[in-house]
């Protein structure tokens, strides 16, 4: 890979990387995303469940989004991003066994920073992973 150090060359990348969007959301789309394209990442979510991103990441009215950004095999740059709000179906093409909604990936990563997740509610998706 043109620019990187050869200890970076060397690196097998993960396939899936997600993100949880904060206040340093222009971080987690801008450079984030270049970094994770440098190292052929599969595939990269963003999860911006309170809507923190700026209106050219997720759109106006700005509303909880999951950004999906996928490798293109032929020119490896990330794709235009796949979004999805509420109850479409989201399928990863890294992970094919997952299979989740945005409005509860969103549910529960705010479940979770706000301290009030608990064991049963991961367990379905557990069960499914074979965890």
């Amino acid at each position: 890979m043109k620019g990187l150090p050869s200890s970076a060359m060397d690196y097998i990348a993960p396939p899936l990387v997600i993100e949880i969007v904060s206040t340093n959301w222009r971080f987690v789309y801008l450079s984030k995303q270049a970094v994770y394209e440098a190292i052929c990442v599969v595939q990269f979510w963003i999860v911006d469940y309170a809507a923190l991103g700026g209106m050219r990441c997720i759109g106006h009215p700005k509303q909880p989004m999951l950004s999906i950004y996928t490798m293109g095999p032929e020119t490896g740059e990330f794709r235009m991003p796949q979004q999805f709000r509420g109850e479409n179906s989201i399928k990863s093409a890294a992970i094919p066994e997952l299979a989740v909604t945005a409005k509860v990936y969103g549910k529960k990563i705010k479940d979770i920073g706000n301290g009030t997740a608990s064991g049963t509610q991961h367990q379905p998706l557990k069960r499914r992973l074979g965890v």
